[in-house]
């Protein structure tokens, strides 16, 4: 019997002893809900402060929802400066807008009765085409479409030569070679509503130095057969319907070219100057952002871009679903592998069979175009991309006092194979005449760096690790005063708490009680 009230002695010590912890922690903790319950005076005060503590808990708890919420939510902000940072010089694709040349046409003569029998179909009298052409019109009668009927080998052929277009290079006042496309400076980019278009590699033509102006940077003279109403020579009118000019696109280094989004139209006879600034954009991978490093491109030899990979999932798409492949979606004239018939568009006496085809392509490829995220959702941006900003201008060129040494310098025999621009020049007395050829067929273009820093838009997060630390802080002060010496506090209660619970267990353990024999 002594043992068992021995028991419950130290059994009410413990209880007596944990209760004056908890009271002692309430009166000098650094939270304030506590010490007011522990120091009131009257039980009324006591319900008050208690019921102040759990609506400030309660409030406590919502906000720290809020801000942990928020900060997993991964928001990013945007900020702008300019970086000294040497920006590279771009790559220069060069279209012509006229894309045709007779002369092209004859060398892929073996295809010509075809393709005229094509152009020539999408007016047919059938009702079973003409009823269905109006909304196809564009796959029926573009550029592609006739690409698709050429086939691309003949189309390149048909196309103006890069010895045609290019007249002179110079780069940082030194002579560049850009005359064949058989050198690394020049690269063909065969697009299906321009032909023969011509990349000039930045990362080829070398260093520049930090000159301002033209002198720093790329000057082009270039070259294409003046067009008249009457003259159908070389460019052939009714072939296509756009303007006299050339369509000039500069894009990051080794990247396909946007032609269709991004190019800019420079007229003939005029010296044409573009001050271009370098944009560097950084993005940041998941979980803030959507970018990815190190993608591998679909596209051989070109470094990935979005356009790219769009382009060529359109392709598949068009295959998978049509059976074919849109001369739309080619990307520097590359055909994909596959055993079908060929093109979509390729005209076919079966005028069914063919408009079936030409509504499935466009029902492919307007639903990729209007929704790129739905069907080609792995198309990620890269992390780090570059682009130009353009300012041009342009004066008329070349001056009229000038133009017998320009035909003298770039049109001589021996220096230019312009034939028929030569002809012409050399054949008529009238200046007049001389000067109207000259300024409807060359192109003067200077593209050089405004400035020799990169403007810089970088994505960052907007709240950090530490960020959220020192908002939790603050809400626990806010809401009841915790702070950094409170936490400690409650660890310290918790030590004693179990020192006292591991006290008690040993006390209320039951003691077997020896008996007399």
């Amino acid at each position: 019997m002594p043992s068992t009230v021995n028991r419950m002695s130290k059994q009410e010590e413990n209880d007596r002893s944990v209760g004056k912890t908890l009271r002692g922690f309430c009166t000098e903790t650094t939270a304030h809900g506590p010490g007011r319950i522990a120091s009131a005076s009257s039980t009324g005060k006591k319900i008050f402060w208690s019921l102040v503590l759990f609506f400030n808990s309660i409030s406590l708890m919502c906000h720290l929802y809020a801000l942990i919420y928020d900060y997993f939510q991964y928001p990013t902000v945007q900020t702008a400066q300019w970086i000294e940072e040497t920006p590279k010089f771009p790559d220069i694709t060069t279209c012509n807008n006229q894309p045709y040349t007779r002369e092209g046409l004859l060398l892929a003569h073996d295809r010509i009765a075809d393709f005229l029998q094509y152009r020539n179909s999408w007016n047919d009298h059938d009702k079973n085409l003409s009823s269905r052409t109006e909304k196809n019109l564009y796959y029926v009668s573009g550029i592609s479409a006739e690409v698709a009927n050429l086939g691309v080998d003949a189309a390149i052929k048909a196309g103006q030569p890069s010895e045609d277009l290019f007249v002179f290079c110079q780069f940082v006042s030194k002579r560049c070679d850009v005359l064949s496309e058989h050198t690394q400076t020049v690269q063909r980019y065969f697009h299906p509503n321009y032909l023969n278009c011509y990349t000039i590699k930045g990362a080829v033509l070398g260093n520049y130095n930090f000159e301002p102006g033209v002198l720093g940077g790329l000057s082009l003279i270039m070259h294409s057969n003046g067009f008249y109403a009457s003259d159908r020579e070389l460019y052939l009118k009714g072939f296509t319907d756009n303007q006299l000019g050339l369509h000039i696109t500069l894009h990051e280094q080794n990247t396909v070219p946007n032609v269709e989004s991004f190019g800019i139209d420079i007229e003939p006879g005029k010296s044409t100057s573009m001050a271009i600034s370098a944009q560097q954009t950084v993005r940041l991978p998941p979980p803030f952002g959507e970018c990815s490093k190190n993608i591998k491109s679909s596209v051989e030899n070109f470094t990935y871009t979005v356009e790219s990979c769009r382009m060529d999932c359109m392709q598949r798409l068009v295959i998978q679903n049509c059976s074919c492949f849109s001369a739309a979606g080619l990307i520097n004239g590359n055909t994909p592998r596959f055993s079908g018939k060929g093109f979509c568009q390729k005209y076919s006496k079966n005028d069914s069979h063919y408009m079936n085809d030409v509504d499935c392509e466009r029902n492919i490829t307007t639903a990729v175009r209007q929704n790129p995220k739905t069907y080609c959702g792995l198309c990620e941006r890269r992390c780090k991309s570059v682009g130009y900003q353009v300012t041009k201008s342009q004066v008329p060129w070349p001056e009229p006092s000038t133009i017998k040494d320009f035909l003298e310098t770039f049109v001589a025999p021996d220096k230019a194979p312009y034939g028929t621009t030569y002809r012409r020049s050399r054949n008529s007395t009238n200046d007049t005449e001389i000067a109207a050829w000259v300024r409807r067929s060359f192109y003067r273009l200077n593209i050089y760096f405004a400035q020799f820093r990169m403007f810089e838009m970088r994505e960052q997060p907007k709240t950090h690790w530490s960020d959220l630390l020192s908002s939790v802080g603050g809400t626990l002060g806010l809401w009841i005063g915790i702070s950094v010496f409170t936490i400690t506090e409650l660890l310290d209660l918790l030590c004693v708490l179990s020192s006292n619970m591991m006290c008690r267990a040993s006390t209320v353990k039951q003691v077997p009680e020896k008996r007399p024999p």
